[in-house]
C-alpha cells in the first residue's frame, strides 16, 4: 500500500463511522483502531469478513461476483459538481475533513480559488461588513492551501496529497495535517444557509465547482465534543448513483447541481475482453482482471466474463450478435469454426433468443453466457 492510501486508512478509522462499543474483540464487520481504543465499522461496502478480532481496516472486505474486479483501490467521488450538506449548525461549528486533489486546479484568474468546503460564519444579521461576508472555507488558491475567513490564511504548499482538515470555530483554532493554525474565533458561530462540499457558499448559492477533488471524510459537530451532525463518505446507492451517505441520518446526499462524479471504490465489470472469477478482496487493495488473448473478446459482465472459456469471438446475424465461447459448456451446442479452431454458443430449450435450432421434434435457442440475446 503506498503511503497515500496507508495514510487513508488510518485517517478513515479516526474520522469514520460512529463507533462501536468495544470489548476486548472486536465482533463482526467492524476493526480495532488502535489511535482510538475503540471498535469501528468497516467502511461502507466492506463488511463482508464478519469474523471478530480484526485489527485493521484492511481486513474488512468486499466481494465481487464473477465478472467484475475492484478497478481502484479507494473509495473516492472525483467532483465535478457540489453537495450541499444541509441546513446545519446553529452553534459552535466544528469541522473535519479529509480530501485530495487528483490534478491541479486551472485558476482562470488570479483571484480564482477552488473550496473543499464553504459556509456562512456567523450571525449574518450582525455582520456589518454586509450579509454574507466574510465566508469560511478551506481549498486551494494558485500554489497554496488556504483557510479561513475570506481565505486569508495559508495552510500549505499546493500539492496532490491526501490532507486531514480540522476547524474549531468556536476558538478558531485547528489543525492542517496535525500542523495547528489559527483564525479569527466566532463563538456566535451560525449557519443561516446551508454549507457545501466541493464549493462554499455565496449570497446566490454555492461557488468555485472544484474538479479532480475527493472528498473521503466530512463530519460536522454543533461544537467541538458536541453532537454529530454530518457524517458523510462517498457512496453509492441502490441505483448505482454515486453520491455521499451520512452514517447520522442514515441517507444518500446528491450532487447539487451540474455535473457528475467518478465511480466509487468498490466492484465493477471488467469490460469487453476481459474475464474474472468471483473475488473477495480488502479494503485498499485492488481486484484482478485477467485479459483474454489476441483476437478474442468476452461480453465484458457476469457469468460471460467469469472464467478464460468466456474468451471467444462475436457472430454477427442480422443486426445482432451472439458472444461465442472458446470451451463448450452445454451440451448440445452450437459449433462454429474460426479458421482452426471451433467457438461455442450456448443452448438451451427453455431460453428466449434469437437464433432457434431444430433437432427432430426439440427446439434449441442459441443464447449468450449473459442470458442475452442481442
Amino acid at each position: 500500500m503506498n503511503k497515500n492510501l496507508f495514510f487513508l486508512a488510518v485517517v478513515y478509522g479516526a474520522l469514520g463511522a460512529m463507533p462501536v462499543v468495544a470489548d476486548d474483540i472486536c465482533t463482526g464487520a467492524t476493526y480495532m483502531d488502535s489511535s482510538l481504543g475503540q471498535c469501528i465499522k468497516c467502511p461502507y461496502g466492506y463488511d463482508y469478513n464478519t469474523d471478530d478480532g480484526k485489527t485493521d481496516v484492511s481486513q474488512c472486505q468486499t466481494k465481487c461476483s464473477g465478472g467484475q474486479y475492484v478497478s481502484e483501490p479507494r473509495l473516492a467521488s472525483d467532483g465535478k459538481a457540489f453537495i450541499n450538506t444541509g441546513v446545519v449548525a446553529t452553534g459552535q461549528t466544528y469541522v473535519e475533513l479529509v480530501f485530495q486533489f487528483t490534478t491541479r486546479p486551472e485558476m482562470k484568474t488570479a483571484q480564482q480559488v477552488y473550496a473543499v468546503w464553504g459556509g456562512i460564519p456567523r450571525n449574518y444579521a450582525n455582520n456589518p461588513n454586509g450579509p454574507l461576508t466574510p465566508r469560511i472555507s478551506v481549498g486551494a488558491y494558485l500554489d497554496k492551501f488556504f483557510t479561513g475567513i475570506n481565505g486569508t490564511t495559508v495552510l500549505a504548499p499546493f500539492d496532490l496529497d491526501i490532507h486531514s482538515y480540522k476547524l474549531n470555530a468556536a476558538t478558531g483554532k485547528g489543525t492542517f495535517d496535525g500542523k495547528a493554525f489559527s483564525i479569527p474565533a466566532y463563538p456566535d458561530m451560525v449557519m443561516p444557509y446551508e454549507s457545501y462540499l466541493y464549493a462554499r457558499q455565496t449570497d446566490t448559492g454555492p461557488d468555485t465547482i472544484t474538479p479532480g477533488l475527493i472528498i473521503y471524510q466530512y463530519r460536522e459537530y454543533d461544537k467541538y465534543g458536541g453532537t454529530l451532525l454530518r457524517d458523510m463518505v462517498p457512496s453509492v446507492d441502490p441505483n448505482g448513483v454515486v453520491c455521499m451517505y451520512d452514517y447520522v441520518t442514515q441517507s444518500y446526499t446528491y450532487n447539487s447541481g451540474e455535473g457528475e462524479f467518478a465511480r466509487p471504490y468498490g466492484c465493477f465489470d471488467v469490460g469487453e475482453g476481459y474475464w474474472a472469477p468471483e473475488s473477495v478482496v480488502n479494503y485498499g487493495t485492488t481486484g484482478v482482471r485477467n485479459a483474454c488473448p489476441d483476437g478474442m473478446t468476452t461480453s465484458g459482465y457476469g457469468a460471460g466474463a467469469d472464467e478464460a472459456g468466456d474468451c471467444g469471438h462475436v457472430l454477427n446475424f442480422g443486426g445482432k450478435k451472439l458472444y461465442l465461447r472458446s470451451e463448450q459448456k452445454t451440451d448440445p451446442a452450437l459449433h462454429v469454426q474460426f479458421g482452426k479452431n471451433v467457438f461455442y454458443g450456448s443452448a438451451g430449450t427453455g431460453i428466449t433468443g434469437t437464433i432457434h435450432v431444430f433437432d427432430g421434434d426439440t427446439e434449441y435457442t442459441i443464447y449468450d453466457d449473459n442470458m442475452v440475446a442481442d
